[in-house]
């Protein structure tokens, strides 16, 4: 289940692990790659009563990764490695 606590607490454990983000940049970057939204586009629709679902399509991660470089790689193993804890 999306949520900004969520998104927040990947952040985190990204900086934790040594990745260095504006906080918005890494809001964007952990919402992309759950839900394919932008961070406030993804908000939006949680305040519209539509939840987005996490989606981690292989595509996207892609075409993130070429835009972004391996900081999208290192979040997805973050989130890989931690989603459980959030769902």
């Amino acid at each position: 289940m999306f949520s900004k606590e969520l998104v927040d607490a990947v952040r985190r454990m990204a900086e934790q692990k040594g990745l260095r983000m504006p906080m918005s940049k890494g809001r964007d970057l952990v919402s992309m790659v759950l839900v394919g939204r932008p961070y406030s586009a993804a908000i939006a629709a949680l305040r519209d009563g539509k939840n987005p679902s996490i989606d981690m399509n292989d595509d996207r991660i892609a075409a993130l990764r070429i835009q972004h470089g391996e900081i999208v790689g290192d979040l997805v193993r973050i989130i890989e490695l931690h989603l459980g804890n959030f769902l």
